[in-house]
């Protein structure tokens, strides 16, 4: 059921190349009720960040705009050239979208939990989708985090 969901995901926004690895055990999981954006809705606008949202230290869009010589574009830098560079990056690479899970962690306060260093914000499972696209041609790992109320923005960033 899942697949069908993560096929339209990627043919919206271009990324044949993209893996999406998620389990639909994962998801309900972490589905709570009074959540108001769906795991589907998640994705989407994780996706999107990924893809547009350049605000946060080194988000996809962030580093493409910051060092563009380094990921070969060269000319006028805006928007839609980031977003199409980007696009281009992850499908050229084996880049993988998972969602961060209850991982074990020898500190009991950090299971479930990731933390933005720039910002020092913390995001549990409980609260907020969270999406980690790793092997990816950017940086070790993006993280983007969706409010599963809906009242945070969704927010990108990058972690080695």
């Amino acid at each position: 059921m899942m697949t069908q969901v993560f096929e339209e995901i990627k043919q919206h926004f271009d990324l044949p190349g993209l893996t999406i690895d998620i389990s639909q055990q994962d998801i309900d999981a972490q589905s709570v009720s009074g959540m108001n954006v769906s795991f589907d809705e998640a994705l989407k606008q994780a996706v999107f960040s990924l893809l547009n949202d350049g605000s946060m230290d080194e988000s996809p869009i962030w580093l493409l705009s910051e060092m563009p010589e380094e990921y070969g574009i060269s000319g006028d830098i805006n928007s839609e050239v980031l977003t199409q560079h980007a696009r281009t990056l992850i499908n050229e690479s084996s880049a993988t979208l998972t969602l961060f899970t209850e991982e074990t962690s020898s500190d009991d306060e950090w299971i479930g939990v990731v933390m933005n260093g720039s910002t020092g914000n913390k995001y549990t499972i409980k609260g907020y989708w969270i999406f980690k696209l790793v092997n990816n041609p950017f940086i070790d790992l993006n993280y983007v985090v969706v409010d599963k109320s809906g009242n945070q923005p969704t927010c990108c960033w990058g972690a080695n």
